[in-house]
């Protein structure tokens, strides 16, 4: 018994159960039928960007998401798929306060390299 390919068994078939579209090559003109163009339909790595997307929209780490998929540095999660990570809420791992208030202080106490990021405290 033949063994079909991964996409004509498995992936095809679900595909069309759940109404997504199956690629199908161009079938050439013949003297009964015409020329029926190629289609594309939704490829195993269309599903792969899938879920890395509703993984990253619904909050995942870029860090976990590029762990699961195997990505050769993590720089290159958020590269690809920076659009879809969620800017206003930081993340759902982002639990860090928001930062105090600044608290002026004279020019002269820092150091000329260092930013003052939140003030400093008499004591």
């Amino acid at each position: 018994m033949a063994m079909g390919s991964f996409y004509d068994t498995i992936l095809k078939p679900a595909l069309v159960a759940v109404g997504l579209p199956v690629g199908a090559p161009e079938i050439l003109a013949i003297d009964t039928a015409p020329a029926v163009p190629a289609t594309r339909g939704v490829r195993l790595h269309d599903l792969r960007h899938t879920f890395a997307v509703m993984q990253l929209m619904s909050s995942t780490h870029y860090m976990q998401v590029s762990k699961w998929l195997e990505h050769s540095t993590f720089t290159f999660t958020p590269n690809t798929y920076g659009d879809w990570i969620p800017e206003e809420e930081g993340g759902a791992g982002n639990n860090l306060p928001e930062p105090p208030s600044a608290i002026p202080v004279a020019p002269q106490e820092i150091p000329s390299k260092v930013v003052p990021l939140f003030g400093r405290r008499s004591g």
